[in-house]
């Protein structure tokens, strides 16, 4: 096959690196375009030995030429996987030697390494002439901070991509003549992230006059609070390239917000927003609704953006409802933020930090952080209290739950009925779920998942169509950590009639039920026209009793089997006979009232044995794969 050598190119792209490794030696054709792609990304860590072999022997490196990236990763412990003695690493002379065969290189990425200093002493006017960006992924102490600041310098010629940490006593003063200064030697710079822990203020402005072509600036100032600017204050600066800013602040005042308002750049695609000491009510509060909003409706116009309040654990909020629900200030934000887009909606609702919120959009994609606190769970209304979460007012917000397609909830809760009452909660207000996630925390530790697909049902969808309905969309359920009661099969029949595939599981390790009483359960599946699949944990009813499967099919026909957990056959088919005639034994008997589906399965995940029928017949008994991370990967939703 004779291709263009651009097209061998984007095909080798696709492929991993094993393959493309046994796709250099092929044939000639295939060898070079093949190495291009196998060595644009290359790795170096523990292999001192090997590496320091091969240093001296100029053919080694004869295709990294066309390497851009390299990973520095190094065994602090000095051992080669699988090597019996320890391998010396470099010498720093062997290292800059390294270098010398990487005249187009762009990125040096270096985790947890000695080699780092090694990179202050190369002589950036002859080698790595190209590098763009160094990419460090050591832990953050001041030394290595300033080290890390000198290697930038070092490359200073050449370099796009900087990240700065300034303390109060760093190589930024004491060395460079402070931040700015430190910044107009970069001429090349396109991006910068600055975290500012020292007690000097800079501006977005001055940063962006020292560095006028800056496209990305990210500025994390955690403790300050921009000052109020005058009329004549220069915020932005207005003939820079500027496309990406990300402030993080104590606060943002009402000034600053007329100013990102009045002085944005036209240039400016993404803003985010951090404010990391206030919450989102008390902000609203000081700023008033009608300069948050102002804010939201600058941000609904750009291609990404983001706000976010995550004030410390410890913050106790003094916001007090009047008139307005707390959901339904939050509601009334997002709907200004959204603007007049179409777009899906990723949510995630959680008690575990109530003070948390956020809004961010990206694209097509509008995603949203709901911090649930007290008033929003529950309704003491009637002297006693009852969990019922709140909706916002539709008439003041305009928009409510109905535009979200995806929603996770993180709870901490505790409630009997947690899983139930948020699934009901979810199916009622949000008509287009197309993915919905429960997950508990604590002890009853309920959890629940409705999916798409029965196929993919631990696989994630990538994109969400906003108009789509919950009952075309939500294919599959899965519940854990509770017996559903009838009412629970009522709700997802009458919202999710198309279900196709069902799953109850137990807690594996926590028993549900030992209750020493026999106590008879009914499972009605008659309602799930469309349900091929379905997998019964027969841990969740009581554990200490003899236990009895009744099966009622839909035809008429009836049959029995037995549970018991010390034979080394768990479940075994009985007669009604013999159950008449054995009354010695404590007897839990769970009903099972369906058609004869594709597989109906019931299972022990603490004995990981599965008894399953295909289209109502009895198949096999057999034993369950069971994984490192204690998984049943033998189970297909």
């Amino acid at each position: 096959m004779n291709l263009p050598y651009e097209i061998y190119l984007q095909i080798f792209k696709l492929l991993d690196k094993p393959t493309i490794s046994n796709c250099a030696i092929v044939c000639k054709d295939w060898t070079v375009p093949a190495f291009q792609v196998y060595y644009k990304e290359i790795a170096i860590n523990e292999h001192g030995d090997a590496l320091k072999a091969s240093l001296y022997q100029e053919p080694c490196f004869k295709y990294c030429l066309w390497t851009e990236k390299v990973y520095i990763r190094q065994d602090r412990y000095g051992y080669h996987q699988g090597a019996r003695k320890p391998e010396d690493p470099l010498t720093e002379q062997a290292f800059l030697k390294f270098f010398e065969y990487f005249p187009n290189l762009k990125i040096i990425e270096i985790i947890e390494s000695d080699y780092t200093k090694c990179l202050r002493d190369i002589d950036s006017s002859q080698y790595l002439t190209r590098l763009e960006q160094i990419i460090f992924k050591e832990r953050s102490y001041s030394e290595w901070d300033d080290l890390y600041c000198t290697i930038y310098y070092n490359f200073r010629a050449s370099l796009a991509h900087i990240s700065l940490h300034h303390a109060r006593k760093s190589a930024l003063e004491s060395q460079y003549g402070g931040i700015l200064s430190y910044l107009r030697q970069f001429k090349k710079l396109t991006h910068l992230a600055y975290y500012n822990s020292s007690s000097y203020y800079v501006t977005v402005y001055k940063v962006q006059v020292a560095c006028p072509s800056l496209t990305s600036i990210k500025m994390y100032d955690y403790r300050m609070i921009p000052p109020a600017f005058q009329d004549d204050s220069n915020v932005f600066y207005q003939h820079s390239h500027l496309k990406e800013l990300s402030v993080t602040f104590a606060n943002v005042t009402s000034n600053y917000i007329e100013y990102i308002a009045k002085c944005l750049p036209k240039s400016v695609e993404s803003l985010d927003i951090s404010i990391n000491d206030i919450d989102f009510y008390d902000w609203i509060d000081q700023v008033g609704i009608d300069n948050a909003l102002k804010l939201a409706q600058v941000m609904s116009k750009l291609f990404s953006a983001s706000l976010e309040w995550v004030p410390d654990k410890e913050y106790e909020t003094k916001h007090e409802n009047s008139g307005e629900s707390d959901m339904t200030i939050f509601f009334k934000m997002l709907n200004v933020f959204k603007g007049d887009k179409k777009v899906s909606c990723t949510a995630s609702f959680s008690d575990f930090r109530s003070i948390h919120n956020s809004i961010s959009f990206f694209g097509e994609d509008l995603r949203i952080h709901y911090g649930l606190n007290y008033v929003d769970l529950f309704d003491d209304s009637e002297g006693k209290l009852v969990l019922e979460m709140v909706v916002p007012d539709r008439t003041i917000s305009v928009i409510g739950p109905e535009v979200i397609n995806s929603l996770m909830f993180f709870m901490c809760v505790t409630d009997p009925d947690l899983a139930f009452k948020i699934l009901k909660y979810s199916l009622t207000n949000c008509p287009h779920l197309q993915s919905l996630e429960i997950n508990g925390v604590n002890t009853p530790r309920q959890e629940c998942i409705l999916s798409s697909s029965i196929d993919r049902f631990r696989k994630r969808v990538e994109k969400y169509d906003p108009v789509t309905i919950s009952a075309e969309a939500l294919k599959a359920v899965n519940l854990k950590g509770f017996l559903p009661s009838q009412e629970c099969f009522d709700l997802l029949s009458c919202y999710l009639p198309g279900i196709l595939g069902f799953t109850c599981k137990s807690e594996r390790g926590n028993r549900f039920d030992n209750s020493e009483v026999p106590q008879d359960y009914v499972v009605d599946l008659t309602q799930f026209k469309s349900l091929q699949e379905f997998y019964f944990d027969i841990g969740l009813v009581s554990t200490s009793l003899t236990r009895l499967v009744k099966f009622e099919f839909t035809d008429g026909e009836t049959s029995y089997y037995q549970f018991r957990e010390k034979k080394d056959t768990m479940f075994e088919s009985i007669s009604l006979e013999d159950i008449q005639n054995n009354q010695t034994f404590f007897i839990s008997l769970i009903t099972f009232r369906c058609e004869k589906i594709e597989k109906f399965a019931f299972y022990s995940s603490e004995k990981c044995n599965i008894f399953e029928f295909l289209r109502g017949l009895p198949q096999k008994e057999r034993l369950l794969s069971y994984d490192n991370e204690k998984n049943f990967v033998d189970l297909i939703y």
